[in-house]
């Protein structure tokens, strides 16, 4: 991953469920050691109790309990999505 890592120039947001189980333990941390170790400018946030799929609205249709739509944690991520694209794209 460092050899990639390295050709990144773009900001990074990423916008993460708590509760995503397609995500393993330290997989989180792992990424963004690897993101600080390059110099990347990067946010990570992280939205409580939001499951996988957490902004679709579709999600819950699914059948799978890994799958969830969370009304407040795709309203808060919108919003610091768009705070992000200002910044980015002033």
């Amino acid at each position: 991953m460092s050899e990639q890592i390295q050709k990144i120039k773009a900001k990074i947001l990423i916008c993460h469920g708590a509760a995503d189980p397609f995500t393993k333990a330290g997989e989180i941390e792992q990424y963004i050691s690897a993101m600080e170790r390059a110099g990347l400018d990067y946010q990570v946030i992280i939205y409580g109790g939001a499951r996988h799929s957490f902004t679709n609205p579709g999600a819950d249709k699914v059948g799978m309990d890994a799958l969830k739509y969370s009304k407040s944690a795709d309203l808060r991520s919108w919003a610091d999505m768009k705070v992000f694209f200002a910044e980015t794209f002033q």
